[in-house]
């Protein structure tokens, strides 16, 4: 489960994703948004945490590499809730700029911000650069793109799966 745009890519916080990008010693490394989320029960089973999992790199998202394993707060203004949210607001922003607020560590309301129209043109060259196939995948359902929504062979829309954070 993963959205890739403009090189960022953004993931739910989930047990595996902490273990793998902390190697092992992420109860001592983790920031404390994260902390909380694990040792607090989730009690909308509807929300999770979204990452900066990475950066990969291009000349759109120059200056940003310093971000990853943020927690992202916000798109262009609004709250996000949980991975598929996000996805649905990327795929419908008709901003001029793709605005992202993270959390890193101790330091919170870090702004990234990125031209759409240029994530856009630059969309298939960063996937094809990093042998990535579908711009977002969010619980098997797979878009070839971040700013078009997914396409489902079946009549109704899926419910999304989410892993619980805990």
């Amino acid at each position: 489960t993963y959205l890739v745009v403009g090189g960022l890519v953004l993931v739910p916080l989930t047990m595996p994703w902490m273990q793998d990008a902390y190697r092992g010693k992420y109860k001592q490394m983790l920031p404390p948004r994260m902390q909380t989320a694990i040792c607090l029960e989730v009690e909308d089973p509807t929300k999770e945490i979204v990452v900066l999992s990475k950066v990969l790199a291009h000349n759109l998202n120059h200056g940003y590499h310093n971000f990853p394993r943020c927690t992202v707060q916000s798109f262009n203004g609004q709250a996000i809730h949980n991975l598929a949210g996000l996805v649905h607001a990327v795929q419908t922003n008709t901003d001029d700029y793709i605005e992202f607020t993270v959390e890193c560590s101790t330091d919170a309301g870090r702004r990234i911000c990125l031209c759409t129209k240029e994530c856009m043109e630059s969309e298939s060259e960063v996937l094809q650069q990093f042998g990535i196939t579908f711009a977002a995948d969010v619980a098997g359902h797979q878009s070839l793109s971040a700013h078009t929504p997914p396409t489902f062979t079946h009549p109704d829309p899926p419910t999304l799966a989410r892993i619980p954070v805990r």
